[in-house]
């Protein structure tokens, strides 16, 4: 009897081998060897935690392809897949050809029921909970407590004075240049 662990490891390697196209005797003989796993107990892969459980066991000792198969889980949002004793060959083929595929417009699920899957399961992560809206703009009263600038710092309301640097803060009507006489 094969163990939970042993599943993972054959259910990420053969979502991998299903991500390169070169590997068609690779893919037939994993997908052999899954299907034979599956014909007398149902699983469910679980991701929690950032863990993969397998029938609510952790499953950590698959090495790097659980990895990889709990990132890819990751990438199209799913957070749980239940497969079913002795599963239709050409569904679970389907489940392992859109795990292995980017992500499109529609979700996994979705992909499934239009490829007509009805006796596998996936389950969509929670989305993420929406930023928190801004703060509203300070009221008068807040505004009232705001530190003011110093004395020295703030315009007077005299006359316009010319540009800063060539009249030197002289008005319009004491400049000499041909400029500045209309």
């Amino acid at each position: 009897m094969p163990t939970l662990e042993t599943f993972a490891a054959r259910f990420a390697r053969c979502v991998s081998l299903f991500r390169d196209p070169a590997a068609k005797d690779e893919q037939k003989a994993e997908f052999r060897a899954l299907l034979g796993l599956l014909h007398d107990v149902a699983v469910t892969l679980r991701v929690s935690a950032g863990r993969l459980e397998v029938n609510g066991t952790p499953a950590g000792g698959g090495g790097g392809g659980v990895v990889g198969l709990l990132q890819r889980l990751d990438l199209h949002g799913i957070s749980e897949i239940a497969l079913p004793r002795d599963p239709p060959p050409a569904q679970l083929f389907e489940l392992l050809r859109v795990l292995a595929d980017q992500p499109g417009l529609e979700d996994v699920p979705s992909r499934l029921r239009g490829a007509g899957v009805d006796r596998i399961h996936v389950t969509q992560a929670p989305a993420l909970p929406p930023p928190p809206p801004p703060l509203p703009p300070p009221s008068r009263a807040t505004r009232s407590h705001r530190p003011t600038r110093p004395a020295l710092l703030r315009r007077s309301r005299s006359a316009p004075t010319a540009s800063s640097g060539a009249n030197r803060g002289r008005t319009f009507g004491r400049c000499r240049s041909r400029a500045c006489r209309w």
